[in-house]
């Protein structure tokens, strides 16, 4: 009889956790919605856009099967907040910090390729996979020309890294900066990854000074930019991430 009634228990208690993950889904959802069609109507709202984009990623991870994976994946989660911001505008009473101006420019499609091309260059070889986990959230959210901008630059420093023209510390500090923003905002510092040549009134660009450190992890030497404080950087040798501080 004991016996019976401790399996009696576990059914009892298995079916309780099995309502509460199906409730805490619906919860989620439910609040992820609210949120979605408030922002509909307030489109301008940063604040509201950002809560929005974090109960999305909640109901997200709550979507999960056994297996990592979602029914509700993040490229989702982008083109609800993009539908839900196409009506937003630029005025005197806009804040500043939503760009979506106009619907075309910010399509699901388009940010969704550009992640697909992100992808591309993770499985290039271009990018870690935490580098490309980073680039995926910079991308989400973000208006598209901001995400292009950074996956060709990513292809651009590839191009000169093959050509000898950046070694691997330069070419992995570089990467830091592009997914850090540091290189997005103007397409004019696009330029500074260009090689140019070199004309009789032409002056030199200052050179970046490099310090050689350890990999706590390797032990082996790496370059890195002199000023590294709170900037992250892949060992080209054991290919960890390093936060220097």
């Amino acid at each position: 009889m004991p016996l019976l009634w401790v399996s009696i228990a576990i059914v009892v208690i298995a079916i309780a956790i099995a309502v509460g993950k199906v409730q805490a889904k619906a919860k989620a959802k439910k609040a992820y919605k609210d949120s979605l069609r408030k922002l509909k109507q307030d489109p301008n709202n940063p604040d509201l856009r950002e809560r929005t984009l974090q109960l999305g990623r909640h109901y997200s991870q709550m979507m999960r099967d056994s297996k990592g994976h979602t029914l509700f994946d993040e490229v989702a989660l982008m083109n609800d907040i993009n539908a839900a911001c196409a009506r937003a505008t630029v005025g005197q009473n806009a804040v500043g910090k939503v760009e979506v101006t106009n619907p075309l420019a910010v399509s699901g499609k388009s940010a969704a390729q550009e992640i697909e091309k992100l992808g591309q260059l993770f499985l290039a070889g271009v990018i870690t996979a935490e580098e490309f986990e980073r680039g995926k959230t910079l991308f989400l959210g973000a208006p598209p020309d901001k995400a292009a901008t950074a996956v060709e630059l990513l292809q651009n420093l590839d191009a000169l890294k093959k050509k000898g023209v950046l070694s691997e510390s330069e070419f992995n500090a570089k990467k830091w900066e592009i997914l850090s923003e540091r290189l997005i905002p103007g397409r004019l510092k696009a330029a500074r990854l260009q090689p140019q040549t070199s004309s009789p009134h032409s002056v030199p660009a200052p050179v970046e000074k490099q310090v050689r450190v350890e990999c706590p992890t390797c032990a082996k030497l790496m370059m890195i930019p002199s000023a590294s404080s709170g900037f992250r950087y892949s060992c080209p040798h054991c290919k960890q991430a390093i936060e220097f501080e």
